[in-house]
């Protein structure tokens, strides 16, 4: 036979009164402080507005801020990760900010018969890790904040749109890192000079190995300029035998 208990007032467990409940210490902790914030904010937006009508109104871009402010658009970090930008003169078109985006906004498109890059950065996560590639230097970031629009398609910087703003481009203080070059097997290279062909800054070239004799063809062979080589690794990705490797040198 099941039996029933009845509950009583003394099984309850102990709880703590709410504290709007424990009198005027109650009332001033969760009533008269938080108000008292409130009207301390509201009185001093007359004399210094906390927030902008932004769009409307923007933040002076010339304001110095204090040492002791974390964040900011000047005069906090010398390289705020802002909106990117591009010098088109030092690209060389090689294609590892577009390997290296986590998130896939980086594209290269045709801009004036070279291929530059694109950001959309409806994607972009501003890790800075495209810049930090840039083995030229020629990609980096601005103080520009403003990434709005109504659209996605607006927020698709082109490669004009990033060259315009060249101007601001800031890039962060890198320690030196390890730099790979390629290194050809020549004995199982068949000569193709696909390589050379696609190095963006030409930094390989076929050269005679055997001068052309009766019969037989001149057999050429990729030789490497290290001074001219960015370490894009593209001749190793494009090699249909597979004998150039990208290994570490400093």
């Amino acid at each position: 036979m099941v039996e029933f208990r009845t509950r009583s007032t003394t099984d309850r467990p102990v709880t703590r009164k709410p504290g709007f409940a424990n009198g005027i210490g109650g009332f001033v902790k969760l009533v008269a402080k938080p108000m008292g914030v409130s009207m301390k904010q509201f009185f001093k937006s007359f004399v210094h507005p906390t927030t902008l009508m932004y769009p409307k109104e923007r933040p002076d871009a010339q304001v110095e801020l204090k040492p002791e402010h974390r964040f900011g658009v000047e005069g906090c970090w010398e390289f705020f990760r802002g909106c990117h930008a591009l010098d088109e003169t030092l690209c060389v078109s090689c294609g590892l900010c577009e390997k290296v985006c986590p998130n896939n906004c980086i594209i290269l498109v045709d801009h004036e018969g070279r291929m530059l890059p694109g950001v959309d950065q409806s994607r972009c996560m501003f890790c800075t890790m495209c810049v930090e590639i840039c083995p030229k230097d020629a990609l980096g970031m601005t103080h520009d904040y403003d990434v709005s629009g109504f659209t996605r398609e607006e927020l698709y910087r082109s490669p004009a749109v990033l060259i315009s703003r060249k101007g601001d481009l800031r890039r962060p203080d890198l320690s030196p890192h390890v730099i790979e070059y390629p290194e050809i097997e020549l004995d199982g290279c068949i000569g193709c000079g696909i390589c050379a062909k696609e190095c963006p800054p030409g930094a390989l070239e076929m050269y005679e190995l055997e001068p052309a004799s009766e019969g037989k063809k001149a057999v050429k062979k990729p030789r490497l300029t290290k001074d001219i080589c960015v370490s894009c690794g593209i001749c190793e990705s494009k090699c249909p035998k597979f004998v150039i490797e990208m290994k570490g040198g400093v």
